[in-house]
Formats: C-alpha cells, structure tokens, sequence
C-alpha cells in the first residue's frame, strides 16, 4: 500500500477548478522602450475575423516562424525585445510545444544547446543543467515568480518556455537554490481575443496515451472577462516499461474592471505518479564505466514507484498609476509532494553488477511568496531612465519522514535481479528545513541622447534565514543567517535599433544545495554560496532571423559528495568560462530553423586536494550543439518536414576524471499535415520519430548515470475550432 499523498490537498484544487469552470463559462514602440508581452487587450473589440487554428494567430512577441520569442520577460526590468537585454536569452513558443509534441520541459530545452538534459519521459524529475551549473526545482519561474518546488511543470498549459542564462539574482530575485547557470521561466497560457477550443489525442509507444482540452472564452460588456482551461489526462506504459499517469487540471483568469487595472488568477493541479521509473545509478571509485545498455531493458525493481502530486496558487494585480508609471503584486502558494520506494544501483565492476539500496520516503514541500513592485519611466535632464524598485519574500518548508533503508541487494544492468518488496516502513512527514528570503531591489536603465547607449544599473539586498529540523525530535540542528548586496552592471551599445553590444558584470547569492539521498548528510541544507559571472556579447534581428553570441565566464562554490566520506561538501571553487552562439527565424518562406552551439572550459579550482585541482567538474561536457528545422513540402499544402540533430559532449563521472560516458549525438524526424476541415475547423495530425537511428547512450553524468531514451514513436491528432 502506498503512502497516504495526502488526498485532501489533491482533491481542493481540482474541485476549485471545476467549480471556477462551471462559473466562467457561463460568461458568455522604440526598441529600447519597454513592450508589452502577450498582453491580451481586454475591455475592446474582438478581431472582425477569427483566425482559424492557432498558427493563423501570430501571438505578440513572438519571432518569423513562430519557433522563438523575439520579446521575453527581463524580469523586474519588464518585457525586452531579445535584442535590447544585456543578457543570453531564448524564449520557446507554443507552436513549438505542440509541434514537437514535447510531454516534459527536457523535450523543448533540448533545443538551446547551453542547456544539458538528463532524464527523460519516465523520470520522476526534469534534471536540467545551464552552462554546466544545475537547474534545481526552485530555479524553475511560473509567470517570472519563484514558486517553490515543483518537479515537472505540465506543458499543456504553458504558453511559452523562456531560458535565462547566468546570475539572475537582481532581475529574478535571489533562487533559493543553485541557479547561477540561469533560470527557466513557464509562462501560462491566457485567454486568447478570440473564442477557442482544442481537443488532442496523443500516443507514445509503445503503450502511452493521452489527451488535452484546451479551452478559451471571453466575456463581458468589453470582454473584460478572461479564461483559459487546460486539463489533461496521460496514462499507459513507456518504453522502459515505467507506468506513468499524468494528470492536470488548470485554470488561467483574468479580468480589467479598467483600462488601468489588470487582475489575474491561476489555479493549477498537476500529478504524475510513476511505477518502476528508473533511478540514474552511481559508480564505485576506479570502476570502468560499462558500455550504455538498451533504456528499454528496465533495471528497476518492480516495486519501485514515485508519486509526485502538486498544486499552486498564483494572483497578481496590476494598476498604471500613469502613462509612465506601474505598481505590481503577486502571491503564491504551492505544494508539492515526493513520495517514493526506490533503490540506488551502485556499479561495482565493469560488467554491470551492482548493489541495490532499496529505500523509502515520504515527503513534500510547502511553499508562500509574494513581490512588490514599482516600475515606471521617468527623464532628469538629458537622460532617460527605467526604473524599478520593490520587495520579495519567498518561504520554503520541506517536511520529510525519517528515511527507511533495506538490506543491500545485488543484480546485474545485463541481467537484472528482481526481488521480493521489502517491507519498509516510514512515518509521517515532518518539518526538516524552513527557508525564508528577504530581499528589497533597485534598478535603473539609462538611456543616453540619441538612444544608441545605455547603462544598466542595479542592486539586490539579500537576507537568508534557513533552519536544518531534526525530524525524529522536532529540534533544530542547524541554523544559518547571511546577508548580502549582490550587483547588477551593463554597458549596452546600439549601432542600430535592431543590433546590441553589450557587456555585463552580475553577482549571485544563493541557498546552499539540500543533501542528496546518497550522502551520509541527506536532506541537510548547505550553507547560502556567492557567485558572480561576466558576460560580453553581440545580437542581431535582420531578414526574419535573431543571431546571438556571448562569451561568459561564471565563479560560484563546488557542492559535491566527497567520495571518501560520502559527506555533501562545499569545497573550492567551480569556474565555467565558455562561448555560445544561436540563430533562429524564418530563413525563407516555408524553411524554419533554430540552431545553437556551445564551447566550455569547466574547472575545480582550489579543491584543497591536488589530484582534483584543475580537473573537469562532474557531468559537465565541453561541447554541445542543437539543430532543428522545418520545411514546408511544395507538393501539398499543410505538409511540412521537420528533423532536429543534438549532440553532447563527453562527460566526467568523477572528480579525478578517471571515469567518463562517451559523446553522443541524436536524430529526431517528424512530419506534420494540417488540413482545415470547414471554415472555423482545423485538423493536425503529428508524426515524430525520437533518436531514429535507435542509438544507446548516457544523456548525462551529472546526477548519476542515466540513459537515454531508445528509439520513440510519436503520433498526435489536435482539433481546433
């Protein structure tokens, strides 16, 4: 019997969900200014011709070919053309989403090669990695605010996926984690000017199936009223032979009782439970990395399962004080829960035998936050300024149950062993770390005569308070208090209004890492660490396409489990200097592409230990590279050809580098046909094939061994009207 997942919490947001639907339906620039991003006029006139299907919708920002964003959040700074931000950004669209039939974020952010993905489809968590530094679950933004710990985000309702790459500690408040690669924002989907519904049917093979209703209305005198639904239900069995059921239900609101005020409220349940889904496996010290086996050839125990049920909260106002002038709020509050019966593989020797740890626990995060903003534009003398100031406040709770552990037991990633379920038990969850962060923030862009230069300015004041609790007495074990001013400074060069030169210095401040399950320390929370990055780059929008390049060089503490104590330690200094590039856009009329590379030179420095000084840190590749295209076939109307190539680097598993997973690289294909059915009825039907050419291989080295996924069938059918 599972542990109890607390199914009062599950079921109060999804009956708050069908009780909002029920009620809402029956309501029938300059370059360097500020753009407004995805906002839906509300309170005027819908278009006099409804676009059929969303494609025949162009969503404001969005680049030529709708596979980017040519405007993104810049965070307190506001919405910025990609070309006006002193910064690396990528923003992923709906289109795209839909188009790749992507289940989980790692399906899209494979496509921005400065970003590194480990697990796939049946994982339990999305492990990402942003110019070699981890995305942890506080990293991950839901509509630009920190909404705790949520272990996948369901794309379903996701309007677009924005990566945002080095410290964003003054733009994006202080990560409660480790974010200094940069941060992954999900913006919601929001009722559309139009009235619009949706209706897909999907299949993954060898036995996955699924389907999503996406639903938008406007009501009102003026259309003041705003809704957008999205539910889904997923259930089956993947290639692995994981059993995996995806469950979501959200509601996105909106309402402008004036032209000046803008309410928003978001309701979201998302749940995947998950049955013998693989955990990456670890090796001992000198052992040869064995060659990648078949991800198909599950090594799992058939007793091991993770359920992962989640809800959020999220409202936020805001009111135009004046033309020049905004004030903004939002709260949030979520819930997540990480109950899970799993076992560890440790690889003993080089022809896969290893040892099981079989262990079990319950546990979930609780999590409240809120930010203050004032932002506005405002001239002294000659220049101009954009200017923002306000307060967060961010408190995370983790409440975890007093860890269960089996006797070891032994199998074979050749062979596998399966045994008996032991019979672990393990209390209720209880408070092991309460995290809060205060911080208050001023920036100022400014803007000198003629518009060709600017200054970026800003600082974040910092104070975080965090407490370890020992969960069988209910006593504090450990306390930490920092504080600390972090800067922001850029210096952005406009030869054109359509190009950028910048240079930026930015540093960070975060919490310090929560001990993995593996180490002696589970659970505990590190120390908050420093960093700083400084960045220097060039971008460009011409002829449909927006090229970017950036060289970057990131410092922060390296977090590792020591291999001699088996102890989660901070120690020395983890330094990434590399150089990026990307081009994405519309090449011709009918042919879209988004490529991207990155070179990195990662290093341990100051380790205190000789042998490790100077060495590669772990599961960091030095290479990566990502090519997707599209092209629309002459011959039929609606058929378009599309394929992606990614390729990762060769991987560390060690500290010493002895042991390290082969490069790989991957083909995707895909075929898409749309057709439209009467005038208001769109039908499209998906067909993709993921790594055609069915190769075995280790995504990633970073948190463990984990594989890659063999070769996927796809196929999608969506309806829209």
């Amino acid at each position: 019997m599972r542990a109890d997942c607390s199914l009062h919490r599950q079921l109060q947001p999804a009956a708050c969900l069908g009780v909002l639907v029920l009620l809402a339906s029956s309501v029938a620039p300059r370059a360097q200014e500020t753009i407004a991003l995805d906002t839906i006029t509300v309170g005027g006139q819908r278009p006099v011709s409804t676009p059929v299907g969303l494609d025949a919708y162009r969503t404001p920002g969005d680049a030529p070919g709708g596979l980017t964003r040519a405007v993104t959040s810049g965070g307190i700074l506001g919405s910025k053309r990609v070309v006006d931000t002193p910064f690396s950004v990528t923003g992923f669209t709906d289109k795209l989403i839909r188009d790749q039939q992507a289940q989980v974020a790692t399906d899209i952010l494979r496509n921005d090669a400065s970003v590194t993905v480990q697990n796939t489809l049946g994982s339990f968590a999305d492990q990402l990695y942003i110019r070699g530094f981890e995305v942890a679950l506080t990293d991950r933004l839901y509509d630009g605010a920190q909404v705790g710990y949520l272990n996948k985000f369901a794309l379903e309702g996701i309007q677009r996926i924005e990566v945002l790459k080095g410290s964003s500690a003054v733009l994006f408040g202080v990560s409660t984690s480790q974010g200094i690669g940069g941060i992954i924002n999900f913006v919601p989907k929001r009722a559309l000017p139009f009235d619009y519904t949706s209706v897909t049917a999907s299949y993954v093979a060898p036995g996955y199936v699924g389907t999503n209703v996406d639903v938008s209305r406007r009501g009102g005198e003026r259309d003041e009223f705003g809704l957008r639904f999205n539910g889904a239900f997923n259930d089956g069995t993947l290639y692995s032979g994981t059993s995996l059921r995806h469950e979501l239900a959200q509601i996105n609101l909106d309402y402008a009782p004036s032209d000046r005020v803008r309410l928003y409220a978001d309701f979201v349940y998302a749940a995947n439970f998950n049955d013998r889904d693989q955990l990456p496996f670890t090796l001992l010290p000198g052992v040869p990395v064995p060659r990648a086996i078949r991800a198909d050839r599950n090594y799992a125990q058939r007793w091991n399962y993770t359920d992962n049920p989640g809800s959020l909260g999220y409202v936020r106002a805001e009111v135009d004080l004046s033309d020049a002038w905004t004030l903004s709020a939002h709260y949030r509050h979520s819930f997540f829960g990480n109950n899970y019966f799993a076992v560890i593989p440790t690889i003993g020797d080089a022809t896969g035998h290893y040892s099981l740890f079989p262990f079990r626990i319950n546990s979930h995060i609780e999590g409240d936050g809120g930010q203050l903003n004032l932002r506005g534009r405002f001239d002294t003398g000659f220049l101009r300024h954009e200017a923002s100031v306000g307060v967060d406040v961010e408190n995370d709770r983790i409440f975890t149950s007093t860890p269960a552990f089996g006797e070891p037991l032994a199998s074979s990633l050749f062979n596998p062993v399966y045994y008996p379920r032991p019979d672990l038990q393990t209390g209720s969850a209880r408070l092991s770390n309460d995290t809060l962060v205060r911080t208050g923030y001023a920036t100022d862009l400014i803007t000198l005569p003629g518009g060709a230069v600017q200054i970026l300015g800003g600082v974040r004041y910092v104070d975080i308070l965090s407490a370890n609790v020992d969960t069988a007495l209910g006593t504090s074990t450990a306390r930490t208090s920092q504080d600390r001013a972090v800067p922001l400074a850029a210096l952005l060069l406009h030869p054109t209004p359509d190009t950028l030169l910048y240079a930026s210095y930015a540093q960070g401040f975060q919490r310090g890492s929560i001990a993995p399950a593996n180490a002696v320390n589970a659970n505990a929370a590190l120390p908050p660490i420093p960093s700083e990055q400084v960045e220097a780059g060039a971008k460009a929008e011409f002829a449909g396409l927006i090229a970017t390049v950036a060289a970057f060089r990131i410092e922060r503490s390296l977090e590792y489990v020591d291999a001699a104590t088996q102890r989660f330690v901070q120690s020395g200094l983890q330094v990434h200097s590399g150089l990026e590039a990307s081009l994405a856009g519309e090449v011709s009329p009918g042919v879209r592409l988004l490529a991207s590379v990155m070179a990195l030179d990662p290093v341990a420095q100051r380790t205190g230990d000789p042998l490790t000084d100077g060495r590669v840190p772990i599961g960091v590749p030095r290479f990566q590279s990502s090519l997707y295209g599209e092209v629309d076939l002459p011959f039929e109307r609606g058929l378009t050809l599309t394929g992606g190539l990614y390729y990762v680097g060769s991987q560390y598993v060690d500290l010493l580098n002895t042991q390290r997973i082969p490069a790989w690289a991957r083909v995707d294909l895909g075929l898409r046909y749309r057709r439209q059915l009467d005038p208001t009825t769109l039908a499209t039907l998906r067909l993709g094939v993921e790594n055609a050419a069915d190769h075995r291989y280790y995504a990633s080295a970073a948190s463990g061994l984990g594989l890659g996924a063999p070769r996927t069938f796809k196929v999608a059918l969506q309806v829209e009207w």
